[in-house]
């Protein structure tokens, strides 16, 4: 397998080695290692490590036609020959604990306005609450947190309500607009 293919259609970089290609469930899976001379530890720097063990991570890629597809990626665990520190080389084709790859997510990014959250749910294989969440982070990378944000067109105003006899105070928020003046918006009660 090219390592040119690896990096261009699914954002594999250098450093990990394609082992074989398996057809199950209706997916494909390639299966890549991690070449020995890019482990180093990360407490020292060392390049004397020792593999003490492996597993096998499935991160979701960028589906082919309507197949989904996976890489399945080696996580070695080794020890620095140096300092002793034991460590497991997590692969950088994802976010933290994420199962998916940078690059399914920007496939989901870049299709959000041509398709509904449904159909990129049902292209890519994800729920639809993860490609919400997806969808919804971007927004909030782009735009900053809606809340977080503070308009000179309207402003949220708190009014304290005293209701005829026999009921209760009850708080009422109001969306006023300062251009204009009047309060327009919905009372809503917390």
């Amino acid at each position: 397998m090219s390592q040119s293919l690896l990096y261009h259609a699914f954002g594999v970089r250098e450093g990990y080695d394609y082992v074989e290609t398996q057809y199950q469930d209706g997916c494909i899976r390639f299966v890549l290692t991690v070449r020995a001379d890019w482990i180093q530890c990360p407490v020292c720097g060392g390049k004397e490590v020792a593999r003490k063990g492996r597993r096998f991570r499935e991160l979701q890629t960028v589906p082919i036609g309507l197949q989904p597809f996976f890489l399945v990626t080696e996580v070695p665990q080794c020890q620095c020959a140096a300092c002793g520190k034991r460590f497991a080389v997590a692969p950088p084709l994802c976010p933290g604990l994420c199962a998916l790859t940078h690059r399914l997510q920007a496939f989901i990014e870049d299709l959000r306005g041509l398709m509904t959250v449904s159909d990129l749910a049902a292209v890519t294989g994800l729920g639809w609450d993860t490609v919400q969440n997806i969808i919804k982070a971007k927004l909030e990378k782009d735009y900053g947190h809606p809340a977080s944000q503070t308009s000179n067109a309207s402003r949220l105003t708190k009014f304290i309500w005293a209701g005829p006899s026999g009921f209760s105070r009850r708080s009422l928020t109001w969306t006023a607009a300062a251009s204009c003046g009047s309060r327009a918006g919905a009372a809503t009660t917390p």
